[in-house]
């Protein structure tokens, strides 16, 4: 009987509130963001979908924060593997790193947004000045204008094979990637990779590594079916977290780094976005690895804008127990920060925090805070002025 009174004033008194502690303000949500990941090893900083302007302004003003507050050194994008092999070469080799390089190793994923722009040059300057690492955990090929991964690191690897050999494995990955792929030229594909891997080494120590390293991401980027999405996005947030490793090896023990991908990715534990059912997300591994060492930071929005193909997409109206609608009022341009405890206080519910697309989940098992804006808006475009 008991029991069953304290289910009814519970009932009565209705969802939980948020946290009243934190104006909401953008000023506020980015002060928390901070303190919250200032002495963290690992900040992967989320987003709901690939450009998102408010995502992206605040992202970058976060970063470079935690560069010069919180001695954060490192950045990694979900990007371009080899893009980054060849841009931390041109830095070996004692070559300035322009903003044009960043953007290029980047990829049109982001290096068009307008918001990401003042980023690029400040990676760019920090990278010359060698106060910042770069690197990519993507394995996979075909970004616009990306010309080392998509034919540049092709022809290093096959260079010393025999000609017919050279020319016949070079046509084959050049199918793969401008015709899609075929069950008939796995088997091709797969023994270029075993060619290219018997040869000898003629190189010296650190390109020998990045030449098996980018052997490795080839093969797992042949491996994976696009058709079996469960398998593909599986086989790809894996090789992600070997990239990062990778490059967590190339740098100094006490490096901080900070991760730029999107949420769905980022999630400390396995989730039912589409394509993600069952799959171990590259957060999930960061997690098992780093536990509380590592911040997992996501992003939503009441309304507004996404990117869209050919004009921003309408973000679908929220459910009423939607997470972000929970949140609470927010004045147009201010933010509002929803740490761990507060999204745990939340409970079980819908966001959009994937692709703002609906998924239900207790959000504090899958993040460790969610910042969320009033209104996101589709990033704009340099090449239009969109």
């Amino acid at each position: 009987m008991k029991i069953a009174f304290a289910a009814l004033l519970l009932l009565l008194a209705g969802p939980p509130a948020r946290s009243t502690e934190r104006p909401a303000s953008e000023a506020a949500a980015l002060d928390a963001a901070t303190a919250a990941l200032c002495n963290r090893k690992i900040a992967v900083l989320g987003e709901a979908e690939h450009g998102d302007a408010r995502t992206e302004t605040f992202k970058v003003k976060l970063i470079e924060r935690l560069v010069s507050q919180c001695g954060y050194s490192a950045v990694i994008f979900e990007a371009s593997f080899y893009e980054f092999v060849q841009l931390d070469r041109n830095r070996r080799a004692g070559q300035p790193i322009t903003s044009a390089m960043v953007a290029t190793a980047v990829g049109g994923l982001w290096k068009y947004d307008r918001e990401i722009q003042p980023l690029l040059s400040y990676l760019a300057r920090h990278a010359s000045a060698g106060s910042i690492r770069l690197g990519g955990f993507d394995f996979q090929q075909g970004g616009r204008e990306q010309d080392f991964s998509n034919l540049g690191v092709i022809a290093e690897l096959t260079a010393e094979l025999r000609p017919e050999r050279r020319d016949f494995c070079r046509a084959q990955f050049r199918d793969q990637l401008f015709n899609g792929r075929a069950a008939a030229r796995r088997g091709d594909i797969a023994g270029c990779l075993a060619e290219m891997a018997a040869l000898p080494p003629s190189v010296n120590r650190s390109v020998r590594r990045e030449r098996r390293e980018m052997l490795a991401n080839l093969a797992a980027f042949a491996a994976a079916d696009p058709a079996e999405l469960n398998h593909y996005i599986a086989s790809r947030d894996r090789e992600m977290f070997a990239n990062f490793e990778r490059w967590m090896a190339r740098w100094p023990a006490g490096t901080k780094v900070i991760l730029w991908t999107a949420t769905a990715h980022a999630a400390r534990a396995p989730h039912r976005h589409k394509g993600f059912e069952g799959v171990q997300p590259f957060g999930a591994y960061l997690a098992r690895r780093y536990g509380k060492r590592m911040f997992a930071l996501g992003f939503g929005a009441q309304g507004g804008t996404t990117r869209g193909r050919p004009q921003p997409r309408v973000i679908a109206s929220l459910a009423p127990d939607a997470l972000e609608a929970w949140a609470g009022p927010i004045a147009p341009g201010g933010a509002i920060y929803l740490d761990r405890r507060t999204l745990a206080r939340a409970g079980s519910r819908p966001a959009g925090l994937f692709n703002h697309q609906p998924v239900s989940a207790d959000w504090s098992l899958l993040l460790d805070a969610v910042v969320v804006f009033p209104l996101e808006a589709a990033a704009a475009d340099i090449r239009t002025g969109g």
